[in-house]
């Protein structure tokens, strides 16, 4: 018997090489030689003595019977049945999981985990099918109920255990005198007398003080784990007359080893992002030892990389990081693998490693409800505050309320007034003050024209350091717009596309610079190739980048337009996925939602269909949300919203980003009271995929009827 493994069943008690706790000290077992191939063994299972698929020996040993049937608590078993679970006495390490209870089955064999009553003995072991996780005496057709046989058990506490030399603790189970099955009634039907012994280290014994009359020809004897397909099973003796005798005793083992937890390494997280995978090597070979440490990647996806050795006591694990960072912009999905080895003390272990990379922005999480649900108003972020202005409430009734979000404590404000009630606007920070240009009240459908109410051409500011609203009155806009992305860099506003007084679609692009003399401080860029609304708009780097949106008629479009600030001129970008990634079809792209992340990524969301009939426009919303990697050159399909919405818009630091509000069809047509985060992938306080929303409930939901 090996030295005790007890820390290992401290520290890794699930992985393939722990072992219970046992004493820090004890003599060996005596062993025999083996007698050799006691009978015929299938092919695809190892032949005594092993090691089989897990790493189990098998010896013969030298006989010493343990006689409990006057000391052990009695078991007694019918024909075809099992015992209840019965304590173990300590924790017990078999094929890699430790077990407290076992059974006994009437048919001479113990298991744990779970009971059975299989009468048919399998060979060889390990079996594709039940009874798994085995202890096999002499499995057959037994029936201990013929003539009362009893079976026994008895734990021996730590210095305690009869067997000589073994300062462990160990649990003996007798059966006495069993019976094979007989309907005929013959007078000699004896299966024999046989115990097996279980160490507290993982050691097996199996002792035979009587074989019967068949003495192996029926039955099978040996162990089986879980996995029959790694060879989790050792076999001694199958269905061979004369495999087994009086006075035989049996002894298996895991055999000397090393092994790298976890195994495998399966992990996700951020694409480009180094990730730190703990890891430990246990060592079990008999000796300390310094392990040589290796890592190699096959998908050519990243790398993996660690210290170089790690010296580890026998009976011990040592601790050990590995970094394992894939390439950046890889979409989600994709694999970095590779492996992790350890060599020394003539052994070897593998652990194979798959990183998968996530998506680069995370899922959606809830944050507290705004105080005003509403769609098409404008959001805008300012050191640590984010203000939701204005927007629609109800059909075509605008409002000029001012809600403010402080992101630190999680909470919501009124904040002031804005001096003309619109919906249909954007808004972009330059410093502290916040500029929101344009939009509308109309009070009906403003895309045939207002019969009633205003396109503005006003540029209304807000002020966050002292809560005050104002308007431009010096530089109106150039235009009268609604439904134009609104952005800001460098000191600048910049506004494009959006619908005219005629609900016309626009594609101009017009440029404030709040530093130029009054009265000139709107200029009038190239404009944008493809006239539109509604689009997804945000600056990263130099650039500007205009996505999606509504073109007039019934067509939403799917076009990404980057307009260059250096160079003054547009470029076309790879259009948006027109389908999912499961190929269904987006049902139009019309999102208005807006955002970037990490100056790197474009976010589009709130995405469903616009169409305008010549009488009536018709919105869908959508759970759709796509990203653009400026670095990549490529759309991503990000995790779905939460919440079916359009009219949505949100801001937010690098980092993170907040959604607002926004117009859902669930439980009917309403405004969305909740809002939603997201954020980059990895980065507070945003964990990665992660929701609180209750899918179906509407508690915190807006009740107007519309």
């Amino acid at each position: 018997m090996k030295a005790s493994l007890a820390v290992l069943a401290v520290i890794l008690t699930t992985a393939v090489f722990a072992s219970a706790a046992g004493p820090s000290s004890y003599e060996s077992f005596d062993t025999v030689a083996s007698s050799g191939d006691p009978g015929p063994v299938h092919a695809s299972r190892a032949a005594w003595p092993g090691p089989d698929g897990f790493g189990y020996n098998g010896t013969l040993c030298n006989y010493s019977w343990i006689d409990i049937s006057s000391t052990g608590t009695l078991v007694s078993l019918s024909d075809d049945n099992f015992s209840a679970a019965l304590p173990i006495g300590f924790t017990f390490s078999f094929y890699g999981t430790s077990y407290t209870e076992f059974y006994i089955g009437s048919n001479g064999f113990l298991s744990f985990g779970s009971g059975s009553s299989v009468r048919e003995n399998q060979c060889t072991l390990p079996s594709d099918t039940a009874p798994n996780n085995q202890i096999a005496l002499m499995w057959d057709d037994l029936d201990p109920g013929d003539n009362s046989d009893p079976a026994y058990y008895e734990t021996f506490a730590t210095g305690s255990c009869p067997w000589t030399g073994y300062g462990g603790a160990c649990l003996v189970v007798e059966l006495l005198g069993y019976s094979h099955y007989n309907s005929a009634g013959a007078v000699d039907d004896s299966a024999g007398t046989f115990e097996a012994i279980l160490f507290d280290d993982g050691v097996v014994v199996i002792q035979f003080q009587d074989v019967g009359t068949e003495a192996g020809l029926e039955s099978t004897t040996g162990i089986e784990g879980a996995d029959a397909a790694s060879g989790y099973g050792l076999t001694y003796a199958c269905n061979t007359a004369s495999s087994l005798a009086a006075d035989l005793c049996l002894q298996m083992e895991q055999a000397p080893f090393i092994a790298l937890d976890p195994s495998p390494v399966a992990i996700g997280g951020c694409s480009g992002t180094p990730v730190v995978q703990p890891m430990q090597l246990a060592n079990a070979s008999g000796a300390d030892g310094t392990f040589a440490l290796t890592y190699s990647t096959t998908s050519g996806n990243g790398s993996i990389v660690g210290q170089d050795q790690i010296s580890v006591l026998d009976g011990a694990a040592g601790d050990f990081d590995v970094t394992i960072t894939s390439n950046p912009g890889l979409p989600s999905g994709t694999e970095l693998t590779g492996t992790v080895g350890a060599n020394g003390n003539t052994l070897s272990a593998l652990a194979d490693v798959t990183f998968t990379a996530t998506d680069p922005v995370s899922g959606w999480l809830g944050f507290a409800d705004t105080p005003q649900g509403s769609r098409f108003h404008a959001v805008a972020y300012v050191d640590g505050k984010l203000y939701q202005i204005g927007g629609e409430t109800n059909w075509w009734t605008a409002t000029g309320t001012t809600n403010v979000y402080d992101t630190a404590t999680d909470s919501w404000t009124v904040g002031p007034t804005m001096p003309t009630p619109v919906y249909g606007a954007d808004a972009a920070a330059i410093g502290s003050t916040i500029y929101v240009p344009g939009g509308t009240d109309c009070t009906d459908d403003p895309h045939d024209g207002c019969t009633a109410g205003s396109y503005y051409d006003t540029l209304q500011t807000l002020d966050t350091t002292t809560g005050t609203w104002g308007a431009v009155a010096t530089d109106p806009m150039p235009a009268a717009l609604a439904y134009a992305s609104a952005v800001a860099a460098g000191g600048k506003l910049y506004v494009v596309g959006g619908f005219d007084s005629t609900g016309t679609p626009q594609a101009a692009m017009y440029v404030y610079d709040p530093a130029a003399a009054a009265g000139s401080r709107w200029t009038t860029a190239t404009a944008m190739p493809t006239a539109r609304a509604y689009s997804a708009a945000g600056v990263i780097g130099d650039n500007i980048y205009v996505a999606g949106g509504w073109a007039g008629g019934t067509t939403s479009v799917y076009t990404l337009e980057i307009y260059s600030i250096s160079g003054g001129a547009w470029s076309a970008g790879p259009g948006m996925n027109s389908v999912m990634g499961d190929t269904t079809p987006y049902v139009g792209v019309a999102p208005f939602g807006d955002g970037t992340l990490d100056d790197r990524y474009l976010l589009a969301y709130g995405m469903g269909s616009a169409e305008f009939d010549g009488t009536d426009m018709t919105y869908s919303c959508g759970f759709y949300v796509q990203a653009y990697d400026t670095v990549a050159g490529a759309w991503l399909d990000l995790l779905e919203s939460p919440r079916c919405l359009y009219g949505v818009q949100g801001d937010g630091p690098a980092s993170t980003h907040y959604a607002v509000s926004g117009r859902t069809n669930e439980g009917g047509w309403q405004m969305s009271l909740q809002n939603q985060l997201t954020g980059l992938c990895g980065a507070a306080p945003v964990p990665l995929f992660a929701d609180n929303f209750e899918s179906g409930d509407m508690t915190a939901w807006s009740t107007w009827v519309p």
